[in-house]
């Protein structure tokens, strides 16, 4: 294992990275829907995989949305909620990766998988431990 895949606080970093990123691209004044959804796939994907390393267990190398949330529920109950979710939004980073995929993320896809990535930030955030800041 690596010294930065060990670090939660990196993935958490680099969750907020791809959050950021898919603001900046839905401020734009031509948003690239696939790109967006692609960045809300990313972040929640960090997230959970910075909730797995801040219990010492090896996050897996796969973009396996259900079942990142499948092995965070197994350390809290409450993302198990997230299956639904994961379930939409785990597809999105590969449809807006390739072309001519028919199902290329829309505006609402990106929005929702948006509003997701925020959802799993908030859920991994409030078990975080607390900061002497």
């Amino acid at each position: 294992m690596s010294e930065a895949s060990g670090d939660w606080i990196a993935w958490i970093e680099k969750a907020e990275h791809d959050l950021m990123a898919a603001d900046l691209l839905v401020a734009g004044t031509d948003p690239l829907w696939d790109i967006v959804a692609f960045h809300a796939q990313q972040a929640a994907e960090k997230y959970l995989k910075a909730f797995l390393v801040l219990h010492g267990e090896q996050p897996p190398k796969i973009h396996d949305l259900p079942k990142l949330v499948r092995l965070c529920g197994a350390l809290a109950g409450e993302f198990a909620e997230f299956g639904p979710d994961a379930e939409f939004l785990s597809p999105l980073a590969v449809f807006a990766r390739y072309p001519g995929d028919p199902d290329e993320p829309s505006r609402e896809d990106a929005a929702r998988g948006i509003d997701i990535a925020r959802r799993i930030r908030d859920c991994v955030r409030q078990r975080l431990p607390e900061s002497d800041e």
